[in-house]
């Protein structure tokens, strides 16, 4: 029989550049978001329709331009983002709308302190992101290894019997059969290159974002057999270390009995 079916497939193709999936997440994260809340309430004391005035500023900086660019042609010509609030208009200069245009006015170098940290943020956010999916899609190149039938239904009884009583997996280890022992040693090496040293026997939640979305629900169905079969492993390089040791005491032993 031929080798069995791989239980992930390496992943080298993504509908999204890193750039772009960078972006995606940076707006996403809550230290953005207060940022924008954070420039949005000052904007509402500028402009007439500040959601669309910080929507045109945000479309600058998600297209590259150089935040101090942006600030500088904000506090040069805040209009050109939107009506602003107030009248300049020499009769209102007394008048309610007067007052309302000068605040507008002196509130612009807030507005552009404010901006100038939002892209920070931004820029700063999608350099750590982009170094952060370039390393997960790197690692999403790595397949696992599929299970022949014997070492998946040996797994299954493993899993089950580990549910009634987690002591009872030691002696059902120590009993598996060699070639059994190695399939689940390769998968386990292979788990662990992908997602992160013990991260499946750990149960680490980020782990499914190195699984491709439509293989996701497979995989979460298979995590608690997973985290048995590196149970299993951890334990048996455990009772080979220990084998080991007693070797050497018993060695030591016959040595000085010379």
């Amino acid at each position: 029989p031929g080798a069995a079916p791989l239980m992930l497939p390496a992943v080298v193709e993504f509908r999204t550049s890193i750039e772009d999936e960078a972006r995606e997440r940076v707006v996403a994260t809550p230290h953005y978001r207060q940022q924008r809340a954070a420039l949005g309430e000052i904007a509402s004391r500028i402009w007439r329709d500040p959601s669309a005035a910080v929507a045109k500023i945000e479309d600058l900086v998600a297209k590259g331009f150089a935040a101090e660019r942006i600030v500088a042609a904000v506090s040069n010509e805040p209009s050109a983002y939107g009506a602003l609030r107030g009248s300049d208009r020499l009769v209102d200069r007394l008048l309610a709308a007067g007052r309302e245009r000068r605040d507008a006015l002196a509130a612009v170098p807030a507005a552009a302190a404010e901006l100038s940290a939002l892209g920070s943020v931004y820029a700063d956010g999608v350099d750590i992101q982009s170094k952060a999916i370039a390393e997960e899609r790197r690692l999403m190149a790595i397949p696992i290894p599929g299970l022949s039938k014997p070492a998946h239904d040996e797994l299954a009884r493993l899993a089950s019997e580990a549910k009634k009583d987690t002591r009872a997996l030691t002696a059902m280890v120590a009993r598996l059969d060699p070639a059994i022992r190695e399939e689940f040693a390769s998968v386990s090496k292979a788990l662990d290159a992908r997602f992160g040293r013990n991260a499946i026997a750990r149960g680490e939640k980020d782990a499914i974002n190195r699984v491709p979305a439509a293989q996701r629900r497979t995989f979460e169905a298979m995590g608690p057999s997973l985290k048995v079969l590196q149970q299993a492993v951890r334990i048996e390089a455990s009772e080979k270390i220990l084998s080991e040791r007693r070797m050497r005491t018993i060695n030591q032993a016959r040595g000085l009995g010379r």
